[in-house]
């Protein structure tokens, strides 16, 4: 079972653990940006998701099965440096690199139209979430000012800076596929 760690058929145990301190020392500090950094700058006024462009970053590069663990990973990071306790992130992060992994496998679609497309559903999914915490939060919403002021500058938040770190992380994530 340990072979088949990450999504990977590892062949000794030295890859998987320089796999994850990689790609979770890479998680943590695009959590801390994001946490920290975006949480004091604000584009937008909201802070935009560096996490949802790593996740599906791993998730089309090393497959479905990185993906679905990074998400966990990273849901788990966010939680713990943004102190808000236990959320949802970590189950939504991993049900949609799972999903969007699993599909990419079967249709064998690579390339940057099929990472676009994917990442305008991981955006999708944002913006459900967003939804979702927000009506959690607040007993009425007025839909047009929750567009206008919070979901729509988030979503374009995490597409321009998402677009920023993407080649970054494509060069970690094909760098360790390439060292198999």
């Amino acid at each position: 079972m340990a072979k088949y760690i990450l999504g990977r058929q590892a062949q000794t145990r030295s890859e998987i653990i320089r796999y994850c301190v990689i790609i979770g020392t890479t998680l943590f500090l695009l959590a801390i940006i994001q946490t920290s950094v975006m949480g004091r700058i604000k584009p937008f006024g909201v802070t935009p998701d560096l996490i949802i462009t790593a996740v599906l970053t791993v998730t089309l590069i090393c497959g479905y099965h990185a993906g679905s663990i990074t998400g966990i990973a990273a849901g788990f990071i966010i939680d713990a440096l943004a102190s808000t306790g236990i959320s949802l992130l970590p189950l939504i992060y991993f049900i949609m690199a799972y999903l969007i992994g699993y599909y990419v496998k079967v249709l064998n679609a690579h390339g940057y139209l099929s990472y676009l497309i994917c990442f305008a559903i991981a955006l999708g999914v944002r913006f459900l979430t967003t939804f979702a915490y927000t009506l959690l939060t607040y007993r009425e919403i007025d839909f047009s000012s929750f567009l206008l002021s919070l979901a729509l500058p988030e979503l374009l938040g995490t597409l321009l800076f998402g677009a920023l770190i993407f080649f970054p992380l494509l060069g970690i994530c094909v760098r360790l596929q390439g060292k198999r």
